[in-house]
């Protein structure tokens, strides 16, 4: 009796735990979709109490789907508006009624289950520790305020760069004898696997465990959790609960049975957790699904051990087999029969090297109708499993790497073959020519899918990929950082010549030369694109008010269509694959903005860490680009639990077993403990035989795909022979030589063989192939503005403190907003060898240190008391990302508190005429406007010099105006424009202030008088106040009735924020004379 008819026979014992081995293809979700059954409709449990898990998000998604169906089936059948129902349905009808369950008993027990349907225990492992530990959190031991974060690599990275400069470094020591990439190598991999054995007594290995251990000690003190945490947390309150202690009782009343799907993939924690609620209790139903010849997510800590210890001791009677193949053509599982089977190999009786794991007697196969088969000139195909020889194009050696000139060979026959299949009427399936969307390229590596689908592109033969790889690498997701990066600094030279340059906009340096100096020729952008580099400018800063004024799609929406995006995207070779990506990572940014209320540069911020090498979850695997008939390209991963008509797989052979590079795991034979050491003599030879049959399952599940034909590509082994290839070592003496494997493939099962050796070598020698690439490291430098017309500021005139001619325009970040360009890229100013290690000079300089501080004054009342203050700045700080390290996130948050708090409590100084002797925490909101805009006219034909005389005449501006004796340049026609970080009033009168987060040497001292006036001169900001100062004097002289400068004007203030210290310290105060204010605005505006 197979395990389908014991599923529903009277005598079948439920109670206890039960191993369901489910070979590929042999009708496992429908088998989890009967045992559901009957324990609803039989049994009488209700969906709560019948515990589900499977291990990814899609995978339990599809589940719930499949488990509804067969209830509604079900009822419908009890119903009668099932005229034919599934067999199974009429079966465990049967089975109700000789277990006494009549009818009206079923309806009722089948209703409940539908109607209680969405409160269903099917998880994710990951999903079911999350909510055991948040609903039983007085018996875990949980906070009730953790929040859920994504696991990263960034602390343990930080760890041990601290282990590394307080024990190399800072001790002046020797080199340990290992590096710091080894170090984090180490650490990272025993978190990873907390139950393996550290098989090594080296300094490497116990710097690694210290790190390691204050790692979880500091995860198990953190109010945030990963979803490693949920696992590890309760499988530790469990241990500590004890069998007869309240979690238990709480979980084992809560589950009355459990179903646990793809069991081959499970490690020592997960199986932790079901031991300790199902292990010893054979009052209760629990069934492990799987099949460990599937079992290929070591690199996701699969451990195949753990299955094999956890089902070692199931009773016989217990052990159940699907063993008939319903998803393939008969003759594709002969095929597969004669590769896999046990048999001698290299010395090994078992194919998959483990007795646990056998294959010793052919997979049964239920076949297809003759309607639906694939025929070949009307013929059955008696060997659908064609494995092609493909030319080694290297003296003996190595296994092919995926960029090796055999690979690239390899990509090439790939699509001759498809085309080949395509092109031939004389196969078909089901009657019908194969379409493209009927051919599947399973590979092992991204890159290898690149490469297939631009040879299939190449020849016109529509493809997709899926699943093979993040969204965050690719092209589309490195120009969206460009776009938004040149929308939040449109005045950055880098930002906004990158996106011109880029393949979205399209210019070529000469294009923006030419809109540099308003030439009239035709450029591939819109019709209406902008004609001056001003004018892009402009666009880019009105996209960043919308962003922040109406929102990121709203802002998307916007340049998507002013730069024509999609139909620049569509028109390529791989347009859908392009507009997929992008229409993926707008939603991921989108969803991230509004989950966490990131602000436009928390954003972008976000965006470069998502692209870096580390980051990667579910959510960011490259979607489908489309439902169109296309061939599809993803990895034997993204694979498992599909099928297709038809499957390639070309690149089995670049497969290697090899060990870990320094460091080694592997299984102790005896116990099945894993072990890790970074000592090669006793790791490298048992990793290596692990790593090789890890990727005979892995070439199991590949060949196990396909309904009707498998192509494998292999070496010829006239040419090839590695004994570090498991594809070599698997096929074997059944193609030694090829001739004969018609007869060796044969014996293997005592049938025809099924397996046909195609030799396509011949006369495919000597083409290369270079794949396309795009980038924009080596770009020319941004053309000098326009300064005849459009809109320009103050960065457009500030002059070298060097002196010297202009320079091609700076465009400084946002710099007519002014976020403190002036400090660079992040982290850049250099502190001096005795500037404090902490505090406030110790914070990060760097633009997005200045927006995060600017944003704070902006958002605070400055009369705010401590406690609200506190509050605001640390969630500033903690959406710029200043708080990621625990270690550091309360002495900046304390150090930024003290700034604010002496910002706002310091006397503002009356000197060089400005009218102080009060502090910002008395003015009121009512009273102050933060980032207040002008926008001014200026004249036409006038230059910097009549500026430069007119400030060297008053005496306290001329060391200013010396240090730029050659400043010579044109003052911009058409608008002058700017933003002010603050214009207040007190007193009846008006006031200008400046924010600078500028860290200068990253002392107190250089801060005083002569440090401040050095930095005013150095960044030109004298400039800057004074054309501020023209812009409020000529909106007040408009504005204001009865305004009298002397009367209504009271001065400058620009404020040093880390250099404030209520003494005077980093404050620079002025107010301009009004002749000179007026001389000025004479030279610069025309006010009428």
């Amino acid at each position: 009796m197979n395990f389908s008819e014991q599923i529903v026979a009277p005598d079948f014992a439920m109670p206890g735990m039960h191993l369901v081995a489910a070979s590929a293809g042999t009708g496992k979700t429908y088998s989890i979709q009967t045992l559901y059954l009957r324990l609803v409709m039989v049994e009488g449990l209700a969906v709560q109490q019948i515990l589900v898990v499977t291990f990814t998000k899609a995978a339990t998604k599809e589940l719930k789907e499949r488990l509804q169906k067969v209830l509604r089936e079900a009822l419908d059948f009890q119903n009668g508006a099932t005229p034919k129902p599934d067999e199974r349905i009429v079966e465990m009808a049967a089975l109700a009624e000789a277990k006494a369950v009549d009818r009206k008993m079923a309806v009722s027990r089948l209703a409940q289950a539908l109607l209680d349907f969405d409160l269903a225990a099917i998880y994710t492992i990951h999903g079911f520790c999350q909510r055991m530990l948040g609903r039983f959190a007085f018996e875990t031991g949980q906070p009730f305020d953790a929040e859920p974060s994504e696991a990263s690599d960034a602390e343990i990275v930080e760890r041990c760069r601290d282990w590394w400069r307080a024990n190399v470094v800072a001790a002046g020591a020797a080199q340990p004898g290992f590096g710091l990439t080894q170090l984090v190598l180490f650490a990272k991999r025993l978190v990873a696997k907390p139950d393996a054995v550290l098989d090594d007594a080296g300094p490497l290995a116990q710097a690694a465990e210290a790190i390691a251990r204050d790692y979880r000690a500091g995860r198990a003190a953190s109010r945030s959790v990963t979803f490693d945490d949920y696992l590890l947390n309760l499988r530790q309150a469990l241990r500590e609960d004890g069998p007869e202690g309240p979690l238990h009782a709480a979980l084992r009343t809560e589950f009355h049975a459990a179903l646990i799907d793809e069991f081959q993939d499970t490690d020592p924690i997960q199986w932790g957790i079901f031991s300790n609620l199902f292990g010893d209790r054979s009052d209760v139903p629990c069934f492990l699904v799987g099949d460990p010849k599937q079992a290929i997510y070591r690199f996701r800590n699969g451990d195949i051990e753990t299955y094999v210890h956890a089902t070692r001791g199931i009773a016989a009677e217990a052990r159940h087999e699907l063993d008939t193949n319903y998803r393939s053509e008969s003759r594709l599982i002969a095929a597969v029969n004669q590769i896999f089977m046990d048999r001698p190999r290299n010395g090994a009786e078992r194919t998959f090297g483990h007795p646990a794991i056998p294959y010793d007697k052919p997979l049964k196969a239920h076949g297809k109708k003759p309607a639906e088969a694939l025929t070949v000139g009307g013929a059955p195909d008696d060997q659908p499993l064609k494995l092609w020889f493909v030319p080694y194009l290297a003296k003996r050696g190595p296994v092919p790497g995926a960029s090796s000139e055999t690979a690239q060979e390899t990509y090439r026959i790939v699509a001759a073959g498809i085309a080949e299949i395509l092109g031939d009427t004389a196969v078909r399936i089901a009657g019908a020519p194969v379409r493209p969307g009927q051919i599947a390229v399973l590979v092992h590596t991204h890159l290898e899918a690149e490469w297939i689908a631009d040879e299939l592109r190449h020849l016109g033969i529509p493809s997709i990929r899926q699943g093979t790889g993040s969204v965050w690498k690719t092209e589309e997701a490195y120009l969206l950082w460009l776009l938004f990066k040149a929308v939040l600094e449109p005045r950055d030279g880098g930002s906004l010549r990158g996106i011109l340059l880029s393949p979205w906009i399209g210019l070529s340096a000469a294009d923006v030369i030419a809109l540099n100096i308003g030439e009239a020729r035709p450029f591939p952008a819109p019709e209406d694109a902008p004609r001056a580099i001003e004018d892009w400018v402009v666009l880019f800063e009105a996209w960043r008010e919308t962003w922040r004024r109406r929102g990121f799609p709203a802002m998307f929406a916007q340049a998507s269509e002013a730069l024509g995006l999609r139909a620049r995207l569509a028109v390529l070779p791989d347009g859908l694959r392009r507009l997929a990506n992008v229409a993926h990572l707008v939603e991921r940014i989108q969803c991230e903005i509004a989950k966490e209320r990131k602000s436009p540069e928390a954003a972008l911020a976000w965006i470069q860490d998502m692209m870096s090498p580390d980051a990667f979850g579910d959510d960011d695997v490259l979607r489908m680009e489309s439902d169109d008939d296309a061939v599809r390209i993803m990895t034997v991963f993204a694979s498992k639990g599909l099928e297709f008509p038809i499957v390639f797989a070309p690149t089995l052979y670049m497969l290697k077993s090899k060990g870990g590079g320094g460091l080694y795991e592997y299984h102790d034979p005896v116990t099945g403990a894993l072990h890790i050491t970074s000592d090669a003599t006793a790791g490298d030879a048992p990793e290596k035989a692990e790593v090789g049959v890890e990727h005979l399952r892995h070439i199991y599940v590949a060949l196990t795909r396909a309904v009707h034909r498998t192509v494998l590509f292999s070496l010829h082994p006239e040419q090839f022979v590695s004994a570090d290839s498991p594809l070599t070592r698997l096929l074997g003496d059944a193609i030694e030589p090829p001739e004969k494997a018609d007869a060796a493939f044969a014996a293997v099962t005592g049938e025809p063989a099924a397996v046909a050796v195609v030799d396509r070598r011949a006369g495919l020698e000597g083409r290369a192939f270079q794949p396309p690439t795009f980038s924009v490291d080596a770009l020319p430098e941004m053309p000098k503005m326009d300064c005849s017309r459009g809109h320009g500021s103050f960065s457009s005139l500030v002059p070298h403190a060097e002196g010297g001619s202009p320079a091609p325009v700076s465009l400084a970040p946002d710099a007519a907003r002014n976020r403190d360009g002036e400090t660079g890229a992040e982290d850049s100013a250099t502190a001096s060898d005795d500037a404090p290690s902490d505090g406030i000079f110790a914070f990060p300089a760097g633009a997005k240190t200045g927006t995060c501080w600017h944003e704070i004054f902006e958002e605070i009342p400055f009369g705010i008391g401590d406690g609200p203050l506190r509050e605001v700045v640390a969630e500033k700080l903690d959406a710029y990302g200043f708080l990621a390290k625990a270690d550091e996130a309360e002495g900046r948050r304390e150090a930024t508190f003290g700034m604010v708090r002496r910002v706002l409590d310091c006397m503002l100084p009356s000197e060089n005429g400005a009218r102080g002797g009060f502090a910002l925490r008395v003015v009121a909101d009512a009273d102050r406007i933060s980032e207040w805009e002008f926008n001014f006219p200026t004249l036409p034909d006038r230059r910097t010099t009549a500026l430069k005389a007119a400030i060297a005449r008053q005496d306290r501006y001329r060391s200013f105006t010396d240090a730029v004796a050659d400043w010579d340049r044109a003052i911009p026609g058409g608008y002058l424009t700017g933003f002010l970080d603050l214009l207040f009033r007190h007193d009846g009168r008006y006031y200008i202030v400046d924010w600078k987060s500028n860290r200068r040497g990253g002392r107190p001292a250089d801060f005083d008088a002569a440090g401040v006036r050095e930095e005013m001169s150095g960044h030109g900001y004298w400039l800057q106040f004074l054309i501020y100062t023209v812009a409020v004097h000529q909106h007040l002289k408009a504005t204001l009735p009865g305004y009298d400068y002397d009367r209504h004007f009271g001065g400058v203030y620009y404020l040093f924020l880390r250099g404030v210290d209520g003494r005077g310290g980093g404050v620079y105060a002025d107010r301009p004379p009004l002749a000179l204010v007026e001389e000025l605005s004479r030279i610069l505006g025309d006010f009428g």
